[in-house]
């Protein structure tokens, strides 16, 4: 075992929903797949320093009724993250943004898979995913005070895009 090229430094849920399908059917089995799965990494890097990086990962399953799911629900996980200096620079955006949103898609699903313990039926558990053909382009924020403040500030969709800067 060695220590891992990128560093999670925080990590926090900002939203999370989770509601019941009342069409679910307890006698048959579940139809959740990977294709009824939406992610979507939202990967922001500081101007001033390259190596650190806050991403923010919304998942959620969609509304597919004729899927036998005995839940819906949406996760909008949040981390701070740097990678060392043995990173080359050249791939520092890439290995942050893949690394990044994978770690937080093992933190929503074991947030998911609590909350969900706590409901009538068996939690849902989310299949093992990889980012790496999936990445969007980095945006740029001035400093990780200016990213952690929009973070904790967003309360609304429409302040979402005041405070995100999504490019």
């Amino acid at each position: 075992m060695r220590p891992s090229s990128i560093e999670l430094e925080r990590y926090f849920v900002t939203d999370l929903n989770i509601s019941t399908n009342t069409e679910f059917d307890n006698s048959k089995p579940t139809g959740l797949t990977i294709r009824d799965l939406v992610t979507e990494p939202e990967c922001y890097s500081e101007k001033a320093d390259r190596r650190h990086w806050m991403i923010r990962l919304n998942v959620r399953n969609t509304d597919n009724k004729e899927r036998n799911t005995p839940y819906f629900f949406s996760i909008e996980v949040a981390g701070f993250f740097s990678v060392v200096d043995s990173v080359p620079e050249d791939r520092v955006a890439d290995f942050a943004k893949v690394n990044g949103a994978s770690i937080l898609f093992g933190t929503a699903r074991e947030v998911l898979r609590n909350a969900m313990s706590l409901g009538p039926y068996a939690p849902i558990l989310l299949p093992a995913v990889c980012f790496l053909d999936a990445m969007p382009e980095a945006g740029s924020l001035p400093s990780k005070t200016a990213v952690q403040k929009a973070v904790m500030k967003r309360k609304t969709p429409a302040r979402r895009k005041a405070v995100t800067h999504k490019k």
